[in-house]
């Protein structure tokens, strides 16, 4: 077996080593939903994971957010769900920089330690949301990106950092402030001393938003933080607008069509993306007018994207995407 693809079990049986145990940190894997009522306000904090591909596709900017744990914390203070998540097996990931201190391990998102697959995270949060219609975090934008493809946008939401009554603790006022900063200035006790936690973030969080809710409620009541601004891979390297470029002759294709942004997609049917040769990928998208240079395509224009899919190796998995440790050049 290649260097690079020796996972943690591979390793410890050919060295004849006993198999490392690995304590689950998750304090809630098993959703809370009794007691919700619409109306209510539930907390959510996100820490990631780097996504690397998806389909083979290269990702860049925010669609390189992949969820490596979830906390959601009522108003009243309990903690509903709190869990570690793996991605799916058509994606290749990493973690962050340890320096960033952002929580995740490379032991808290492997199955065999408890994390939970991300389509049944999803579904969960799906679930508490339904019951109560309210989200609050802090700096919601990532937690909109982390949480794609479940749309938060139609639900309540609530940014404490975005709210004006607590712009004057911001150390860059048109960002707003930092969840260490707010919870200093305004709640009893501070957080991230040590690096970040998704359950202690999400209860300062509750606290600040509980300290002024009828003034974010008022200011915030329909807002909008950008749902649909974040794409799933990289831009296409051609796009014509208008026009249909038919997929190469040579391959079979079946079209399979994407709920979150409309783009109908043409694939092979072995659907096979890690083949050791590269292909071309036709997709469609009905979007609103004119199309433009800059910024989403308005409803009504039609493009036909082509891109490349860049080959990957053919990676032995165990039924979640690949993780690759940038310290060590190897897949783990």
């Amino acid at each position: 077996m290649p260097v690079n693809t020796i996972s943690f079990n591979s390793y410890y049986q050919a060295n004849s080593k006993p198999r490392r145990t690995w304590q689950s940190r998750a304090r809630q894997p098993t959703p809370i939903t009794s007691g919700l009522k619409r109306g209510q306000a539930v907390g959510v904090d996100c820490e990631g994971v780097e996504l690397l591909t998806r389909d083979g596709n290269t990702l860049t900017s925010y669609a390189k957010k992949g969820l490596g744990e979830v906390s959601v914390v009522h108003e009243d203070g309990r903690l509903l769900y709190n869990t570690f998540v793996y991605q799916p097996s058509n994606v290749t990931w990493t973690l962050p920089p340890q320096r960033k201190k952002l929580g995740v391990k490379w032991g808290d998102v492997r199955p065999e330690n408890g994390a939970q697959p991300l389509d049944k995270v999803l579904a969960d949060l799906k679930t508490i949301f339904d019951a109560t219609g309210i989200i609050v975090a802090h700096g919601i934008i990532n937690e909109i990106h982390y949480l794609r493809p479940l749309d938060l946008s139609v639900y309540e939401l609530r940014d404490t950092q975005k709210a004006s009554v607590y712009r004057q603790y911001a150390k860059v006022p048109k960002d707003g402030p930092s969840l260490a900063d707010l919870s200093a200035a305004v709640l009893d006790y501070e957080v991230q001393k040590k690096g970040h936690s998704a359950t202690e973030d999400t209860r300062a969080t509750v606290d600040a938003y509980k300290l002024e809710r009828a003034a974010i409620d008022a200011e915030q009541a329909g807002m909008k933080f950008g749902a649909d601004s974040v794409p799933w891979a990289a831009p296409p390297i051609t796009t014509t607008v208008g026009s249909s470029i038919p997929a190469p002759a040579a391959t079979s294709s079946a079209s399979s069509t994407n709920s979150n942004d409309g783009n109908v997609s043409s694939s092979s049917d072995s659907g096979d993306s890690s083949s050791q040769t590269g292909s071309l990928t036709t997709s469609t998208a009905t979007t609103a007018t004119t199309a433009t240079s800059t910024g989403p395509l308005p409803h009504t224009a039609v493009t036909t994207a082509v891109r490349y899919q860049p080959a990957l190796p053919n990676l032995p998995g165990f039924g979640q995407g690949r993780a690759f440790d940038k310290r060590t050049s190897r897949y783990v």
